[in-house]
């Protein structure tokens, strides 16, 4: 009797350290969670339908590329990033309904995560416009697409409907859309060229594709202006306008009817340089041969994402990077504005002279006017390296002399140092 006591006390005991067990690794009611999953972020199954394209990037990705951006730089090259919409910005329903037609929302990679990604000012799908604030909601799983971009450490798409969702899990993102022009149902694809270098697309090709296929194509017109604000319909320029970022071009030079245009949006970089009619006003009425993808924009059938061109017959090739040596600051004041020629500059560092958008900040971007004996120019941020990001421990000072290498560039008209770094500290 004694021994089987003693078993049953055994028994109990064990049986006790099996329900406590069982209660410290289960939660404790309905719908709570253990220490250990609080700590984990709620990952859900991405819905069926959403097309994500092989290239796509993460949330975390696209905040580790923002980073190694200097504040107000982009990218220069798209990216699609994909996640969950986490919050829709306060700006979001006015941008949506206003004049832009646009979305401003936060992307996570994981429901719950607090490091977030802002879709700023992008459009519908094929960069169409959005009618209605619920085509984006929170919730939603999206992939948008265009150039990332380091906002004073917010990171985001470069704005001005430059970016736009390429898919959503949203249905109703594919209702309403862009309503001129009506999207043909059954375009005239019964088309002589085939979108090749030995037959492109003419413009009126690419009108009667309306944005059925995307390519990339070869198309062929001639530079006929630029458009000046968000449509083609009310902001073609049929001259050499001061516009970087985009031209209209024409199946004939002397074309001012904008009926028989499309615009074609320029990226950032050698192409840009080459072909903007702010830079090149010669341009003008020259034949251009663009490869890139047929897509809405400027509320109508355009090319966009250009990666290769040529000009009256001769290919558009990026410029190979000089050594313009060490030079005066009114002398480099005096150059052109160029990405591929870099000067040397010695001065000093100093926060006197600075213009109304610029700043003095040796603690988080490198921001400063260097002057010498001929004058002085603002230097947009400074790095140790080529390609670096600045950094406090660089030591720099007011009123120490300094050389660097940089970029002659402009902003808003005023000439400035552009992608500067170190080459030497003076005492």
């Amino acid at each position: 009797m004694k021994v089987n006591k003693l078993l049953i006390a055994l028994l109990s005991v064990a049986m006790l350290g099996m329900m406590a067990c069982n209660e410290k690794d289960a939660p404790s009611g309905p719908g709570q969670q253990t220490e250990e999953q609080k700590d984990t972020p709620a990952t859900v199954q991405i819905p069926e339908g959403v097309d994500i394209p092989a290239e796509a990037i993460t949330v975390a990705q696209a905040r580790e590329i923002c980073a190694k951006l200097q504040s107000g730089e982009t990218t220069g090259t798209k990216y699609y990033v994909k996640g969950w919409v986490k919050k829709l910005h306060s700006k979001h329903e006015s941008g949506v309904e206003g004049d832009w037609h646009n979305a401003l929302f936060y992307m996570v990679d994981n429901i719950g995560d607090t490091d977030d990604f802002l879709a700023y000012q992008v459009k519908g799908l094929n960069g169409q416009d959005l009618v209605s604030a619920d085509q984006v909601a929170v919730g939603d799983y999206v992939v948008v697409f265009g150039e990332l971009k380091n906002y004073n450490g917010t990171y985001e798409t470069v704005g001005g409907s430059a970016a736009y969702i390429y898919s959503s899990s949203n249905p109703k993102i594919k209702d309403g859309g862009n309503p001129d022009p009506d999207p043909d149902p059954d375009p005239d694809t019964d088309l002589d060229n085939d979108g090749s270098l030995e037959k492109p697309f003419t413009v009126a090709d690419v009108q009667k594709l309306n944005n059925t296929q995307k390519g990339p194509f070869w198309v062929e017109g001639y530079i006929v202006g630029a458009v000046e604000g968000q449509k083609l319909a009310d902001g073609a320029k049929f001259e050499a306008a001061a516009v970087e970022t985009n031209l209209i071009i024409a199946d004939d030079a002397e074309v001012s009817d904008v009926a028989n245009v499309i615009p074609v949006q320029l990226p950032k970089g050698f192409i840009r340089d080459a072909l903007n009619l702010s830079a090149n006003p010669d341009n003008l009425k020259m034949k251009v041969t663009l490869y890139g993808t047929l897509e809405n924009y400027f509320a109508t059938a355009a090319v966009k994402n250009v990666t290769a061109a040529y000009l009256d017959g001769k290919e558009v090739v990026e410029p190979a990077e000089q050594e313009m040596g060490s030079v005066s600051i009114a002398d480099f004041l005096a150059a052109e504005t160029s990405n591929y020629n870099w000067y040397e500059l010695t001065g000093v560092i100093t926060d006197e002279g600075l213009g109304e958008n610029q700043k003095f900040d040796l603690e988080k971007y490198g921001d400063f006017m260097l002057q010498d004996e001929t004058g002085s120019v603002y230097v947009f941020g400074i790095a140790p390296e080529k390609g670096g990001k600045f950094t406090k421990e660089m030591g720099l000072e007011k009123g120490m002399r300094i050389t660097l290498k940089g970029l002659r560039i402009e902003y808003k008209g005023e000439a400035q140092v552009g992608s500067a770094f170190l080459i030497t500290k003076y005492d």
